[in-house]
């Protein structure tokens, strides 16, 4: 059972109970959904490498995507096994306890977090360019990058600006809360270089995606539903759906930051107090995207079910139509 008793919060006993009850379902609820969406990304994720060649998946976008689709999945498997599971078997992990594995938990956080931020903000990027810049720079940038280049940027910055939190070691406070214990000038500096990159991207993804909607709103009033119009709006409708985990776990790491700066230690144990809500949140970002892309891609929708056979032979079609 998650620990959730916190005196930050004024809560009499009864309410006290609530809020601990809300915080073990959640977990559990959690745990149903990634269960139950982990295996769809997975599938959707094999269509999208199966198909990278093809005319309607060969685009920068859904090479984006499915890098962002296995930050997603290894987001929420290690967010699972080093902060949900230790709750579970708390005697196995505070056994190893000195061994580098807390350490490696937060690291990978970490990793993983900036990574989906970062990937968030290049599919508006790439949106922006594609969509009310076609002829920009930037969209000729896009579409000239090889897929792999693509790809490595997209994983070079959080792996770089984790470097320093890869070299930190930690452990748990007691073998009944089992916290991690993170030395506050190690906290505070890993929350500062989150809440950055969050406030840049915030401002970034924001103007993009206003921008977008304004110019597919200038298309629909001229009468633009040309195939690819309907296919820039399908995957603008991915990455709208996107913004509801993105801009939920960006707020809390802002906010986080603002109550570790203030150090205030009731502020930030209740920083603490709200973190145990943040399966949900990272749930929320991690697991939306493959039952968007799903609604809003007919043909992805169509495949998931499809034999290897069927598969290979779309593949085959849509690369004869190339030529």
């Amino acid at each position: 059972m998650r620990y959730c008793d916190n005196q930050s919060i004024p809560l009499n006993e009864s309410l006290q109970n609530v809020f601990c009850a809300l915080v073990q379902w959640q977990w559990v609820l959690v745990g149903i959904a990634g269960g139950i969406s982990i295996p769809l990304y997975i599938l959707v994720l094999r269509l999208l490498l199966k198909l990278r060649s093809t005319v309607n998946f060969g685009s920068p976008f859904y090479t984006l995507l499915f890098s962002q689709g296995v930050l997603d999945i290894g987001g929420f498997l290690s967010y699972f096994f080093f902060s949900d599971l230790r709750h579970v078997i708390k005697g196995l992990f505070w056994y190893i306890r000195e061994s580098y594995l807390p350490s490696l938990g937060y690291a990978c956080e970490q990793i993983f977090l900036v990574g989906r931020i970062l990937g968030v903000t290049l599919l508006a990027l790439q949106r922006i360019a594609s969509v009310t810049f076609p002829n920009s720079m930037m969209n000729y940038a896009f579409n000239g990058f090889p897929k792999a280049l693509l790809i490595g940027s997209h994983w070079a910055l959080p792996i770089l600006s984790s470097v320093p939190v890869l070299t930190q070691y930690h452990t748990y406070d007691d073998e009944v809360k089992m916290n991690l214990v993170v030395p506050m000038l190690d906290f505070t500096i890993n929350a500062l270089s989150v809440a950055v990159l969050a406030s840049v991207s915030l401002v970034v993804v924001t103007f993009c995606f206003v921008r977008i909607l304004l110019q597919i709103t200038v298309d629909l009033a001229v009468g633009n539903h040309s195939r690819r119009a309907r296919k820039e709006l399908s995957a603008t409708f991915i990455l709208a759906g996107m913004l509801a985990g993105y801009y939920l776990c960006s707020g809390f790491h802002l906010l986080q930051y603002f109550y570790v700066s203030t150090r205030d230690q009731e502020k930030i144990d209740q920083i603490y107090a709200i973190r145990l809500f943040y399966p949900t949140m990272n749930a929320i970002f991690s697991l939306i995207t493959p039952w968007l892309i799903c609604i809003c891609n007919d043909e992805i929708r169509k495949m998931i079910c499809f034999s290897k056979a069927e598969i290979d032979a779309y593949q085959r079609k849509n690369l004869a139509n190339n030529v």
